[in-house]
């Protein structure tokens, strides 16, 4: 019976781990770097902190300095697009672009610029 009860609530605690698991929206986590030298003469280099709650930290670094915006993302998987909140529109990520991740590279990839995981 004792054996019964347990492998009863193993069972339970895995179903709800699967459940768990399956309804977390996509998140980044870490930081990532693109060099913008080459398609914007003002902007050297683009820096985007991620954590898994959904907060962002992009850091454009400029030819007089660097600009830092804080703000939130969300990623769409089914329409492989990546969604910016930040609380100051002017930032030039601001809004919707299409997204995708590779993982194995350690790369994402927002619009047409690339951005490797440091």
């Amino acid at each position: 019976m004792k054996k019964s009860i347990r492998f009863l609530s193993l069972m339970l605690a895995c179903i709800a781990l699967c459940f768990t698991l399956a309804s977390c929206e996509p998140t980044l986590d870490g930081t990532y770097e693109a060099d913008l030298s080459v398609g914007d003469w003002s902007i050297k280099s683009g820096t985007l902190l991620f954590t898994r709650d959904g907060d962002v930290k992009y850091t454009a670094t400029l030819l007089t300095g660097s600009k830092t915006y804080v703000g939130e993302y969300e990623i769409n998987e089914k329409l492989g697009t990546i969604e910016f909140d930040f609380d100051d529109e002017s930032c030039s990520l601001e809004g919707n672009h299409e997204f995708s991740q590779d993982k194995e590279a350690g790369t994402i990839t927002i619009g047409n610029t690339t951005y490797k995981k440091k």
